[in-house]
């Protein structure tokens, strides 16, 4: 595992944030730089001359940011098996448990819903079958289940 020094060395803010909250977050550096001071209600707020804060402030800010690109895996693999769970005796099930069908039906872009699938996969929540079919397996369906409360 690499130190935080070591994962942000050589990296850039638009690195870890979207484009507006990194094109948002440099203008108030810009500011603080061109003024000398701090910029009031900025939550992570670079304050000069105290270069540890800064640090602590863009390590707690990249950690949060991990945490929603995390949270944002976890919550598209639950989608996909409380999906796969819901049309899985149905008689849409052979085309709705397709790889192919979840960009249409989940909208999602079929990039991600590729990188969705390895990872339900590789978490055992979810097995390709015959004709490119995905199928829960007992321990997706057992937390698909849990995440609708049943």
């Amino acid at each position: 595992r690499l130190s935080a020094d070591q994962e942000l060395l050589g990296r850039r803010i638009h690195d870890h944030f979207p484009a507006a909250d990194a094109d948002r977050f440099l203008g108030y550096v810009r500011q603080a730089i061109a003024t000398g001071r701090a910029i009031e209600g900025v939550e992570c707020a670079l304050r000069l001359g105290r270069l540890d804060d800064a640090v602590q402030d863009l390590e707690s800010a990249l950690a949060i940011a991990r945490r929603r690109r995390r949270q944002r895996w976890e919550f598209a693999q639950a989608m996909l098996a409380i999906h796969l769970l819901n049309h899985e005796r149905s008689e849409a099930a052979d085309r709705e448990n397709r790889e192919v069908h979840l960009h249409e039906h989940m909208r999602w872009h079929p990039d991600f819903a590729r990188q969705v699938v390895r990872r339900a996969e590789g978490a055992g929540w979810v097995d390709h079958i015959a004709d490119d079919r995905l199928q829960l397996t007992a321990q997706g369906r057992a937390r698909a289940l849990e995440m609708i409360g049943s």
